[in-house]
């Protein structure tokens, strides 16, 4: 491209995307050496603004890199920076607030996030969204498990409306937004659920719609991020395969009423301008029009639900699982410092049992399992290794199981490539009769 192009332009945006595509396959030195490249370009041609845009993108790089001085460094710089551009935008602030949180200075955080960035009406969704999950994460690090649940439930509640009013391709959804990605406050809205589950709290209205129960209610986030990442692949599948139709009348008012609260979401500012009273009729019509998309949902999902659980899917509790009595579900969670492994009977949520290994030490353990199957190199199989991942995954679970039956193994992201049936309960022996089903393990225990 250098070669064919004199557009020193052309040439900064070219080496930026190159970095974008290696940032977001998780390449992150690759991703640091185009990003430069890119900045030095437009040092040159005195772009501010794409110079500001570069140190932001530079700076989430460091920050995965876990080089935490020179993210924040950038990041402050970018803010002092855009400051004489405008004034009222803090734009380098919640990416601080993600420093602090990775660095544990929870406090710090939520200082910031409270003499600094609290949301205002007019703010954009994903502002929102942002703000409560950073709130969530800091919370959680303090210790204040109930009080960051109900800001993870605030930001998965906002990104819950706004996958709604998503028209076409939603499967890169979760994985969009802020550093982490929208996901981070689903994980953080199970594992708090799941904390305050195992500490003996059992009620909380503000998740009474969920489940009967605050581990029923974790179980319900832990499965829909699944479920609905398998559904949107489905539904994707569909439009290519088949049309999946409903009436026409029922088409143009659902696209008419996703239009519309599309539109609300980019009045906020001139609202907030004229007034009190315009803000109070935009909040009116929002509701208004959200009420009457959500009747239409339900008229769906009762009147064709294939097309409801296609593009609006909505996991079922654990309580309404249509399990039998000789049939035992064991659904996982993975979060960033633990695991949750839900225990569900016919009726519910029986035990949840904490998987206390982080994500990171989980995957490191599982990549070094499967590299002889991968590899071929069935020799250096190891039956150790097999046993310890037995005695993390499933050993508490499975002591609680006496009778003859099934158990079905709803893995979570890593744990979808594992094959149950290789790992081992103690030397020479292994769980066997194992069915991969969808992304449903099922397995008869012996």
């Amino acid at each position: 491209f250098r070669k064919e192009s004199d557009n020193k332009h052309d040439i900064a945006i070219a080496l930026n995307n190159i970095g974008d595509i290696y940032h977001s396959i998780g390449k992150y030195n690759e991703a640091l050496k185009y990003r430069e490249e890119s900045l030095k370009i437009y040092k040159e041609l005195n772009i501010p603004k794409c110079i500001l845009s570069s140190y932001l993108n530079i700076g989430a790089t460091y920050l995965l890199l876990k080089d935490y001085k020179k993210a924040e460094g950038l990041y402050r710089t970018t803010e002092k920076e855009y400051m004489k551009i405008d004034s009222t935008t803090r734009i380098g602030t919640p990416l601080i607030v993600d420093v602090y949180i990775a660095t544990g200075k929870f406090n710090d955080a939520l200082k910031a996030l409270r003499d600094e960035m609290p949301p205002n009406l007019q703010d954009a969704t994903p502002y929102k969204i942002q703000y409560y999950t950073q709130k969530g994460i800091a919370l959680k690090g303090t210790g204040n498990i109930k009080n960051a649940s109900e800001e993870f439930l605030k930001a998965v509640t906002l990104s819950e409306e706004m996958r709604q009013r998503v028209k076409g391709e939603k499967s890169g959804f979760f994985g969009a937004g802020s550093s982490g990605g929208r996901i981070r406050a689903y994980i953080g809205l199970i594992s708090t659920l799941a904390e305050r589950a195992m500490s003996g709290e059992r009620i909380d209205n503000e998740f009474v719609s969920y489940g009967k129960d605050l581990a029923s209610a974790a179980f319900y986030f832990a499965e829909s991020t699944k479920a609905r990442t398998l559904l949107e692949q489905m539904a994707q599948s569909a439009k290519k395969s088949q049309r999946v139709d409903i009436p026409e009348d029922l088409r143009q008012k659902e696209e008419s009423l996703i239009n519309r609260l599309s539109a609300i979401e980019n009045q906020w500012e001139d609202a907030y301008k004229k007034g009190e009273d315009a803000l109070k009729e935009l909040i009116k019509r929002k509701e208004e029009f959200k009420k009457e998309l959500d009747s239409l949902i339900a008229k769906l999902r009762k009147e064709y639900p294939r097309y409801a659980a296609l593009n609006y899917p909505k996991p079922i509790p654990a309580e309404e699982l249509p399990l039998k009595e000789d049939e035992v579900l064991l659904e996982y969670a993975i979060g960033d410092d633990a695991g949750y492994l839900f225990v569900v009977r016919k009726g519910g949520v029986k035990k949840l049992i904490k998987i206390p290994v982080s994500k990171e030490d989980i995957e490191a353990k599982i990549k070094g399992f499967m590299e002889p199957m991968n590899t071929k190199q069935h020799e250096r199989f190891s039956a150790k290794e097999a046993k310890a991942l037995y005695d993390i995954l499933l050993a508490e679970a499975i002591k609680d199981i006496k009778d003859k039956g099934k158990i079905i193994i709803v893995p979570d992201g890593i744990l979808g490539l594992l094959p149950f049936e290789a790992l081992v309960m103690k030397e020479g022996s292994s769980i066997k009769n194992s069915l991969y089903v969808g992304d449903r393990y099922i397995i008869s225990y012996y």
